[in-house]
């Protein structure tokens, strides 16, 4: 404790009891010196209340005395108040009663508070003291610590803040605030992804277990600021080493030789050893070759940069050109370190097989066949098709997928399995060069070969070979019937009829009363009945069966009749049977 004797406190004043001595029956003594002292304890805390005692001795106490106190804050800020934490009034007076106050002095400002405190007695006798408070913060203790100081780029940091109070006001609230002086980067809490916002003021208590994590190499710094309710700020820096991510890095090819249009698997390898969180990318030189690469299904051009990710990964190489490939794929860090690897693979030829046949061997003029292909590539996977035709003999057209196709023109092929469509022109024998190529130029090809004929048909008669001789009007007709049967559709015929020996006319039907007479020869009109038409050489005729009647002469005096029919189809086709009758 500390005494101090310019110090006042207000309280109730103590009446010093005057004592009334008579001399000679009516002499009063009232005024009598005194002395006023007070202490207090050396650590006054801000905002908190610290009580000082004041005490007031008299040489002779009088009870009809009265002490009044009164004070004023000199230096500082700060205020008096009683047990019941009432504020005194500056500058007022107040009686005391007791002549050992006590009151509360609560400073709002740390350093030095000076109040004068008087007391006055009745009489009008004061004592003025000057109380002098060293004002301080209230103590917290801040630790800040990390297991380590050198560390990888985004590798998690373990960080642990402890603020406690350690003073006497244990109403004082604290915050907290992380500043990323050096470098940049994130925190958290511990465990979690909530993320714990920097350069702002949060409250804490206790212990606080957070994850710190930087994003460049080089040195860094975070640094945490505690501030009271009472606005006593501390702060602590931790100082970082932060090193490049160790990486792991391989690039090699599936297939040390490929087919051209064959994919080649470009296998990657990339793990973090030290560091986690890194983000990485990868581009492609050509050394030598002619190559496509492709990540997914999108096609990646050389010396472009594109994001990949940690783990085991793969692109697809497809060489444009046979020869050797030869390739650098560098690995690229988010600190803009370049790691390389190298890959080489030989590309073959790619190699075609082609297989073709047609559908007929034969077929007639204005009928369509078909030549079906076939084929294998190298290439494991779809590639690009075109197909060509040559007619080297023969008069066709051709088309494929409905489409009419032009000779030595290329067109594509969606199907690696098809048919081409050929209609026949004319007859006689065709051959077809058929040509298959890639998108690489291999190329192949096949003949194919196949005949148009004419179509054929069957023609008979069929007659009797004798009949009696007959020189009357009415000689019954001989039946002659002929029949036609086409081997292919859409064929038209004609009859012509030749006269070898005898003297007769045919008609196509019965009764006789009204024939239609076809043909005859020196037949005298000797039916005049009859409409005899004029001579026919050639009728047309389709396919089938057709009824003749021959009718002799009246004056038949032959031995015997012989008739030539001949069938012609449209293509050309002939066939001709000869009959004869004997009489």
């Amino acid at each position: 404790m500390k005494t101090l004797k310019c110090l006042f406190y207000p309280s109730i004043l103590l009446l010093l009891f005057n004592s009334c001595s008579k001399d000679n029956g009516d002499s009063v003594q009232s005024e009598f010196p005194f002395t006023f002292t007070e202490t207090h304890a050396e650590e006054v805390f801000i905002n908190t209340p610290l009580e000082t005692f004041f005490k007031i001795t008299s040489e002779r106490e009088v009870a009809s005395n009265v002490y009044t106190l009164r004070y004023e804050v000199i230096t500082g800020d700060g205020f008096f108040s009683d047990a019941s934490g009432n504020v005194l009034a500056t500058k007022t007076e107040i009686e005391l009663s007791s002549t050992s106050p006590s009151f509360f002095f609560t400073a709002t400002s740390i350093g030095e508070k000076r109040a004068r405190v008087s007391v006055t007695n009745s009489s009008g006798v004061e004592q003025s003291l000057e109380v002098v408070y060293n004002v301080l913060h209230n103590p917290f203790s801040l630790t800040f610590s990390a297991p380590f100081t050198e560390t990888r780029v985004k590798s998690k940091i373990p960080l642990t803040l402890n603020v406690f109070n350690e003073g006497e006001d244990k109403e004082i609230a604290y915050e907290s605030a992380f500043f990323i002086t050096k470098g940049s980067g994130s925190l958290k809490i511990r465990g979690s992804d909530q993320n714990i916002p920097t350069d702002q003021f949060q409250p804490i208590t206790g212990t606080k277990n957070m994850e710190l994590l930087f994003n460049d190499v080089g040195e860094a710094s975070i640094q945490v600021t505690i501030r009271d309710s009472n606005g006593q700020i501390k702060s602590t820096t931790l100082d970082f080493t932060v090193n490049e991510i160790d990486v792991s890095y391989s690039a090699t090819i599936q297939f040390n030789e490929s087919f051209l249009g064959n994919e080649n698997l470009i296998l990657f390898s990339l793990s973090e050893n030290e560091g986690i969180g890194g983000s990485y990318d990868i581009k492609y030189l050509v050394n030598e070759g002619n190559i496509k690469i492709f990540s997914n299904e999108q096609q990646i051009n050389p010396g472009v940069f594109v994001d990949v990710p940690i783990g085991a990964f793969s692109w697809r190489a497809i060489a444009q050109e046979s020869g050797p490939v030869d390739l650098s794929l560098v690995l690229r860090t988010e600190s803009g370190v370049e790691l390389t690897d190298r890959i080489e693979f030989f590309a073959n030829e790619n190699t075609l097989d082609l297989e073709t046949s047609p559908q007929d061997e034969t077929i007639f003029p204005d009928e369509s066949t078909s030549i079906s292909f076939s084929f294998v590539s190298s290439q494991e996977t779809e590639g690009s098709y075109q197909m060509s035709y040559t007619v080297n003999t023969g008069n066709v057209s051709l088309s494929y997928e409905n489409a009419p196709i032009i000779e030595n023109n290329w067109f594509n092929l969606p199907f690696q399995n098809g048919s081409i469509d050929v209609l026949a022109l004319d007859s006689g024998p065709v051959n077809i060069t058929i040509l298959l190529r890639d998108q690489f130029g291999t190329e192949i090809n096949n003949d194919v070969s196949f005949e148009i004929k004419n179509p054929d048909f069957s023609f008979i008669i069929l007659y009797e070979e004798e009949a009696d001789h007959c020189n009357d009007a009415d000689c019954p007709p001989i039946p002659i019937a002929l029949s036609i049967s086409p081997f292919s559709d859409s064929q038209s015929f004609q009859l012509e009829i030749k006269n070898i020996a005898g003297d007769y006319y045919l008609t196509d039907s019965e009764p006789l009363d009204m024939p239609q007479i076809l043909w005859f020869y020196n037949a005298p009109q000797n039916k005049a009945q009859l409409n005899i038409l004029p001579f026919l050489e050639k009728m047309n005729l389709g396919p089938g069966n057709i009824q003749l009647l021959w009718v002799p002469s009246m004056n038949q005096n032959d031995d015997f009749i012989a008739v030539k029919f001949t069938v012609t189809n449209n293509y050309g086709v002939e066939k001709t049977i000869d009959i004869q009758i004997d009489f």
